[in-house]
């Protein structure tokens, strides 16, 4: 590339791409996106790239821990280090303080009343979205406070972890609950209907029927309840509703002055279940562990410290408009993590929710999403109303959670083929995208060390490809993808980064409060 550089009014629209589970790796068999993205080779040969790193202490995580769709939307949206709410959570606990916050005393108020309290959310070996410690804490707080009617509402795993680790996993649990007399598992369901987010609220409703109305499949023990499921060759993922039914409790459904407590740390799945339950039982006590961004409906146990000065925020204090486009399973995240779940300003946002569709195979759902994706992005920028232009593709990283491996480079030929007419559309408005990972998976669905499948993200580098007509042929200034091999590259900077190179793109002021450095 020629160097060159190049003094620049604020383009329009500045346009930001995040692509969930699109990372950097070598070639390999479990590479998913080389071969099928021929339009990206295209974009390496003709503008500026660089590679990021989306884990570890370079965002704000421990050592060894990587990315999800909500962390590095948070940490591009802040322009900051990823503050971990789970580590925020284990550091109480091993000082022996889990319940030593002011708004423990408002939780101990609630089981007063001598209701019953049920614990909601995800019971998985990851422990990405949800900890067995924080669960066990729980109960030994809740039996401190005499409550003696304590029952579980367990959602299993199986897209983080393997499909049917569920049933050693509640064997385990139900070792721990038997020194714990107060308190036993009552119901199980699968993910794809407790922590659904692609706002396929029927999906929702079977889960809350289960916890509500006790409507599942009756079983007298867990151990049955697997067995005779996962002899229908149907896993944790996508496991019905279940009741495990004790002679001894008349009901273990949610009533009247019930506590409902959600335990999962991440609320970026549990929001829409929580939500359904608030909106749909009255005269229940709703907490939550950590904000899942529920305003004032629910208490919340831990709290993430305020930000200010965010992407978003700085562009709606400049009286810029700005949208945000999303299908329905990254719309929690490009909506409100992306703002670190502040609600303190919306002048300007406005919004695009792509619908999926449950009753349509996978694939077709997929390619259909991309496709009225970007529509949505050619018409907004076809338009010129909007000053920044958000976008979250989710597609690719949701088809490797769900293991249609052989499908996947179906989804992301559509995808190179659609993300190729967004570009056209940037560089025909005179604007320029930037388009990043926010963390990696389909690069390496295979571990190329043992040759077995991988069922999380992985800590490799994310790509980011600066674009538009202003900067074709350029050198920024980073190292070079040579033969245009991405996994040659070394990092110049990480997520953090982002939003203020979006800044400098559009001639914004950089606030102090953000740590990231613009990469131009």
């Amino acid at each position: 590339m020629m160097i060159r550089s190049k003094k620049h009014t604020r383009p329009k629209p500045v346009a930001l791409i995040m692509l969930e589970g699109w990372g950097i790796a070598p070639a390999s068999d479990g590479n998913r996106l080389i071969s099928a993205a021929p339009y990206f080779s295209h974009l390496v040969e003709h503008y500026p790239v660089a590679a990021l790193s989306a884990s570890g202490d370079s965002i704000g995580l421990s050592a060894g821990l990587f990315s999800n769709g909500e962390i590095g939307h948070t940490v591009i949206g802040s322009g900051r280090l990823f503050f971990d709410i789970r580590r925020e959570i284990d550091g109480k606990i091993s000082k022996d303080l889990f319940a030593s916050g002011k708004e423990f005393n408002s939780l101990r108020e609630l089981v007063k009343t001598n209701a019953a309290v049920h614990l909601v959310g995800l019971l998985s070996s990851s422990e990405t979205e949800a900890s067995l410690k924080h669960l066990e804490n729980l109960i030994s707080f809740l039996e401190k406070e005499a409550v003696n009617k304590i029952y579980l509402h367990c959602i299993l795993d199986g897209r983080e972890t393997k499909k049917n680790s569920g049933k050693k996993l509640v064997e385990e649990f139900n070792t721990f609950l038997s020194k714990h007399n107060s308190c036993q598992i009552v119901s199980l369901i699968g993910r794809l209907y407790g922590l659904d987010e692609k706002n396929n609220i029927s999906r929702t409703a079977k889960a809350f029927q289960l916890f509500a109305q006790g409507e599942g499949n009756i079983f007298a023990s867990t151990q049955e309840a697997f067995t005779q499921t996962y002899d229908k060759k149907i896993f944790d993922e996508e496991f019905p509703p279940v009741v495990i039914k004790n002679e001894l409790v008349d009901s273990t459904t949610i009533k009247e002055n019930d506590v409902v407590i959600f335990w999962n740390y991440s609320g970026q799945g549990s929001y829409q279940l929580a939500d359904y339950v608030i909106n749909n039982l009255s005269n229940i006590k709703l907490v939550t562990l950590t904000d899942y961004g529920l305003a004032d409906k629910a208490l919340v146990l831990f709290s993430k410290p305020e930000l200010s000065d965010s992407l978003g925020k700085i562009f709606s204090d400049a009286n810029l408009k700005q949208l945000r486009i999303s299908e329905s399973a990254g719309f929690p995240n490009i909506t409100t993590a992306f703002d670190s779940y502040s609600s303190s300003f919306s002048e300007g946002v406005y919004k695009k929710l792509i619908p999926s569709f449950a009753n349509i195979p996978l694939l077709e759902n997929i390619v259909d999403t991309i496709k009225q994706t970007r529509q949505a992005f050619v018409e907004a920028v076809q338009k010129s109303v909007y000053d920044l232009v958000i976008v979250t593709l989710s597609q690719i990283d949701l088809m490797a959670h769900n293991q249609q491996r052989d499908s996947l480079s179906l989804a992301v030929k559509a995808f190179d083929d659609n993300i190729k007419l967004m570009i056209e559309s940037i560089e025909a408005s005179g604007g320029v995208a930037i388009i990043v990972g926010t963390h990696g998976f389909a690069e390496q669905t295979i571990d190329p060390a043992a040759g077995t499948e991988i069922f999380s993200h992985s800590s490799n580098l994310v790509p980011l490809y600066l674009v538009g007509k202003g900067f074709e042929g350029y050198n920024l200034g980073w190292p070079e993808a040579v033969g245009g091999d991405l996994n040659l590259l070394k990092p110049i900077g990480s997520l953090v980064d982002v939003a203020p190179t979006i800044l400098s793109l559009a001639n914004l002021p950089i606030p102090k409060a953000m740590v990231g450095q613009s990469l131009i």
